[in-house]
């Protein structure tokens, strides 16, 4: 059984804070028998009524006080964000995309990196001699093994 002076504390407890569930059951229980102990809950409610009610105007020197007990607000927008602690894993991140950038740059430059491959030719070798291309026109064109190109004059088109 719990005393009357046990009881008080956890009723300040019940009626302000947050009690410990075992100890608030034993109080209500003590509260049934108790006149004494009813008529300080009573006393209690009052109060907590009374302070919910009275508005608190907080002295300069307290409301001072209390704003260099609070975490400082960080500006929003863009600003704000360059204040922001970047986790490890973003600025590995960002350091390896940097990297990969300059690499991938760096063989797009002409004179930069690797070579490009040289061209390969356009004729073929035949009996390891190559072949030579006359240029189209108005004569057929043939490719010879012996690098001359065969040419042939073709007679205009008959437009009977």
């Amino acid at each position: 059984m719990m005393t009357c002076d046990d009881a008080k504390q956890v009723l300040v407890e019940m009626i302000f804070a947050e009690p410990d569930e075992g100890q608030a059951i034993l109080a209500q229980q003590h509260l049934v028998g108790c006149s004494a102990c009813q008529a300080e809950e009573q006393r209690l409610l009052r109060l907590r009524e009374g302070l919910q009610a009275t508005p608190v105007e907080a002295g300069a020197e307290l409301r001072r006080r209390i704003r260099l007990a609070l975490p400082r607000q960080r500006p929003r927008g863009f600003t704000g964000m360059l204040r922001l602690p970047v986790p490890a894993y973003l600025a590995a991140a960002a350091c390896l995309a940097a990297v990969l950038m300059a690499v991938l740059l760096a063989r797009s430059v002409p004179g930069r990196g690797t070579p490009a491959p040289a061209p390969r030719p356009a004729a073929t070798v035949v009996d390891k001699a190559p072949a030579m291309f006359a240029t189209a026109g108005s004569y057929e064109t043939a490719v010879v093994a012996d690098g001359s190109a065969g040419e042939q004059e073709t007679p205009p088109p008959d437009d009977r």
